[in-house]
């Protein structure tokens, strides 16, 4: 977190400040001015005498009085010896603009290395490097060098990137959009997103965030700063690097399916996080949520003078499950047909045809307060330039009985100049097309859902750490016997099994576990067993084991000549008409998280899967299970059976316990898990716990 003296100094030395219009030094000391930055302006230059009418020192260490906030503008190379100058001067916070560090390679990031070392060692908070500064209007600081300042409103920016942030004061500009605080992060040497947002949550000057990240520094801690934040004001974000090329090579059914941008999307849910897709949404967004009011509900109504845009707007709304339509009511109605042209049909969309007036708009409006208990939440109006539209007065209508729950799409081009001016200066989002209005509707609706939900007091499956930890004691191999007490331990009872290395072994074993069995190839390396015959289901009698045995050991020494083979395990045959999976994995950003979907074969190729991070209630693991596509066949679908759940939540709750408990399990697969239509809870029929490399001493 930042304190008072970053976005609000009473003091500020510009070190490289220059003297030449074509400096970026210089461009820094003359935005401070502009600005109108109410402290103390130090230029530091060798040689210079003054900048712009104020006196230039030779260095920090020369200026008589304290300074809060040092902007540093020289080579790299020359950071670490001015950071220097600044620990011994005693300044809190510095703010790095010059690049050449991480960004351009190894010789970069080994000055990065030394910038960091230096700054730890004197205390000093680093803003950058290769960053475009800070602007905080509220405190008239334009501590960058952008090309404007912009207006002082209630949005607050933090940016990864510099362009991203030029390209978001200069869409502001034009759209009347202004500004708490906007931050350009840099290379995120020290200060980073966490520390802003928690700025933020108790700024009231600043009432929504916007954010535009490339990496995130502390997942777990992000998460949980992100959600506290969302508490209290809407957190726009736009992630980008969500494509990456080399992903890890899938150990298991949970790694292959869940993608990092799925883990991503799963935790900035959970967190209340408001996603954008793109720098066009979150400009949109941006707008929506720092004009319009939170939604008590999801009613919209849609009013329109033209049927293409009213059928566009329908289909967009009916795909979105955060709206639905508002319904009049029957006096609203009434007195819609008394002022409206008998043409127009009073339905919703309401379409008042090519020939609507500003008084058939202001018609609408005035009339929706005719049913004081029945509003609209959202309003979304559409308008395409037609022969008899005064469009500007229907703009001015819009204006004049601004009520923000309003947006406004022009479909159209210059006909629409006047109107956009108009519509602007009533702070009033307007949008060029229906289907990006609706989303960003939704988006809003959405997190008024999220705002109104109050945080219950959940239950979690806590497991038996004391006797898990019996069962790994650094044995990061486990055999199906311990595997199955490790799994006891959180709740996810295993069939019986035994692992055997020869066919009288498993004879032994088939008889006293009873008939049917399943055979089974143990082995750490060979995880889809079924595909090289690697697994024998239902075996009947001794004579049929023995005929099989050697044979599936076979298959997989024929597929995988190099795999570690540990014998083979004889499991009780269950029947079941559904299978289900569960499965574990740490994300390298926000940790573990949990997995439930189809069992067997199915959950790769109809990839009905749920995600959740760690740790994951009982309730939200509930919810996970209802959510799958395929639920039903787990709820009787069709006078089918209907199978009892409470025991799986409970284990899908155990499983991300686990993960919490031991950091040094990498991946978890439990698949497939029989489900019992009474109250005989579950049985995992097989199961693969995978370590992390490094504790595989």
């Amino acid at each position: 977190m930042v304190g008072r003296d970053f976005f609000k100094p009473r003091s500020i030395a510009v070190i490289g400040a220059s003297a030449k219009p074509n400096k970026i030094g210089f461009s820094l000391v003359k935005n401070l001015l502009d600005g109108r930055f109410v402290g103390k302006i130090y230029p530091i230059n060798l040689n210079e005498e003054n900048i712009l009418g104020l006196k230039c020192h030779a260095s920090v260490r020369d200026i008589p009085t304290s300074i809060d906030l040092a902007i540093i503008v020289v080579p790299a190379v020359s950071v670490g010896d001015v950071l220097r100058d600044c620990g011994h001067k005693k300044i809190k916070y510095a703010i790095i603009i010059s690049a050449g560090f991480a960004e351009v390679g190894r010789t970069g990031s080994l000055l990065q290395d030394e910038v960091s070392k230096t700054a730890d060692k004197f205390g000093i908070r680093i803003l950058g490097p290769n960053c475009l500064g800070v602007i905080s209007p509220i405190n008239r600081l334009n501590a960058s060098f952008s090309l404007n300042m912009p207006e002082k409103k209630n949005v607050g920016v933090i940016s990864q990137s510099g362009a991203t942030c030029t390209a978001i004061l200069d869409w502001a500009n034009k759209k009347g959009i202004g500004f708490s605080h906007f931050v350009s992060m840099g290379n995120k040497i020290d200060l980073n997103e966490n520390d802003f947002l928690s700025n933020f949550i108790n700024d009231a000057q600043t009432e929504v965030v916007l954010s535009y990240l490339e990496s995130i520094s502390d997942g777990p801690a992000f998460l949980k700063i992100a959600k506290k934040l969302s508490r209290e004001k809407p957190f726009i974000l736009l992630k980008s690097g969500v494509s990456k090329k080399g992903q890890e090579a899938a150990k298991s059914h949970t790694a292959a399916l869940a993608a990092d941008n799925i883990v991503m999307s799963e935790a900035f849910y959970e967190s209340g996080i408001i996603r954008a897709e793109s720098l066009g949404e979150m400009f949109e967004l941006s707008m929506v949520f720092s004009e319009l009011k939170l939604t008590k509900s999801n009613k919209i109504l849609v009013v329109t003078n033209a049927g293409g845009p009213a059928v566009m707007a329908t289909d967009a709304i009916a795909e979105q499950s955060d709206l639905d339509f508002f319904v009049f009511s029957g006096e609203q109605k009434e007195t819609l047909k008394k002022r409206l042209p008998s043409r127009v049909s009073v339905s919703n969309p309401l379409d008042l045809q090519g020939d609507a007036t500003s008084e058939d708009v202001l018609a609408v409006i005035q009339s929706l307060r005719a049913g004081k208990n029945n509003q609209p939440d959202l309003k979304l109006i559409m308008i395409t330039p037609q022969a008899n539209t005064d469009i500007e007065n229907i703009a001015r209508v819009i204006s004049e009985e601004k009520d923000n729950k309003t947006v406004v799409v022009l479909l159209g081009g210059k006909s629409f100049d006047e109107a956009n001016r108009v519509l602007a200066e009533a702070e009033i989002p307007t949008f060029s097309y229906p289907e990006s209005a609706v989303s960003a509707l939704a988006s809003l609706a959405k997190y008024s859902a999220f705002r109104r939900k109050k945080e219950n007091v959940e239950n979690f499956t806590l497991g038996i750490k004391k006797a898990a930890e019996k069962v790994i004691n650094n044995r990061h191999e486990l055999s199906d016997s311990d595997l199955a007490k490790l799994l006891a331990s959180y709740r996810i009872p295993m069939a019986d099994s035994k692992l055997t290395h020869n066919s009288k072994e498993a004879i032994e074993a088939a008889n006293k576990i009873g008939y049917p069995v399943v055979l089974k190839v143990t082995s750490p390396d060979i995880l889809h067993k079924t595909e090289v015959g690697a697994i024998k289901l239902g075996i009947a009698n001794d004579q049929e084991l023995e005929a099989v045995y050697d044979k599936v050991l076979l298959n997989a020494k024929k597929h995988y000549p190099e795999a570690n083979i540990l014998g083979v395990t004889v499991y009780k045959m269950v029947h079941t008409t559904v299978e289900v999976a569960i499965g574990a994995k740490r994300d390298p950003v926000f940790g573990p998280f949990v997995m439930f979907g189809l069992g067997g074969i199915y959950i790769e190729i109809f990839k009905d899967f749920e995600i959740r991070l760690a740790p994951t209630s009982i309730e939200e693991a509930t919810q996970m299970i209802k959510s799958i596509k395929s639920y039903a066949l787990l709820n009787g679908y069709r006078n089918g059976e209907k199978f009892d759940i409470e025991p799986l939540a409970r284990a899908v709750s155990g499983l991300s316990k686990m993960m919490i408990d031991f950091p040094e399990i990498s991946e978890v697969d439990i698949n497939p898990i029989h489900l019992s239509e009474n109250k005989d809870g579950i049985l995992a029929l097989d199961a693969k716990v995978i370590f992390n490399q490094a504790n595989n001493g």
